[in-house]
């Protein structure tokens, strides 16, 4: 599986996992948490209409909570620092979920799952290891082949291989996550 979210970090793992293995041997999962900029919903869609011309048999899977945002908010509170349902609820609980529909088991699967993770990102981020079992569930094994990558690194990739970006770097954002 590949992690999705739109962002410069995950198109860039995509497009190494595109390049590397046939599209039928991996899936792309774009997990919707709802809360997502416009512009990232733009990235999605115009990066599947790309890759669907690129690589036959293409396509980015959507995963989607049954309960709005919203219901969610009422329940939780509001997302915050301090407060990160959202992570847990609306983005790993919904991945999972949509894996064990793709991969047709009502069981743990065992896969890989691509992740644009760096350890430039945060602290805890830099003791991250670029394969590690179980990180969030037991029988996946995490692959972070850009974990060591820096911001120049991420955008000379970008630019050299003529990839989509998320119109909101442009726009100033640093970061592409949930727009609140």
């Amino acid at each position: 599986m590949v992690a999705f979210s739109g962002g410069k970090d995950s198109q860039v793992v995509l497009d190494l996992v595109a390049k590397t293995l046939s599209s039928e041997q991996y899936f792309c999962v774009f997990t919707d948490t709802g809360m997502e900029l416009p512009c990232t919903y733009d990235t999605l869609e115009e990066t599947n209409n790309d890759y669907k011309q690129k690589y036959k048999g293409f396509n980015i899977e959507r995963a989607e909570s049954e309960e709005s945002a919203i219901t969610q908010w009422e329940k939780y509170g509001p997302p915050s620092r301090f407060n990160r349902w959202c992570c847990s609820v609306r983005k790993t609980a919904l991945f999972t979920r949509t894996m064990k529909k793709i991969l047709k088991t009502d069981k743990q699967p065992k896969c890989v799952v691509y992740e644009g993770v760096r350890s430039d990102e945060s602290n805890r981020r830099k003791k991250y290891s670029r394969i590690a079992p179980g990180v969030k569930h037991i029988n996946i094994l995490n692959a972070r082949p850009i974990l060591n990558w820096g911001n120049t690194e991420i955008y000379l990739y970008i630019i050299k291989n003529n990839i989509q970006i998320n119109r909101g770097y442009r726009e100033g954002l640093t970061r592409i996550g949930c727009n609140i």
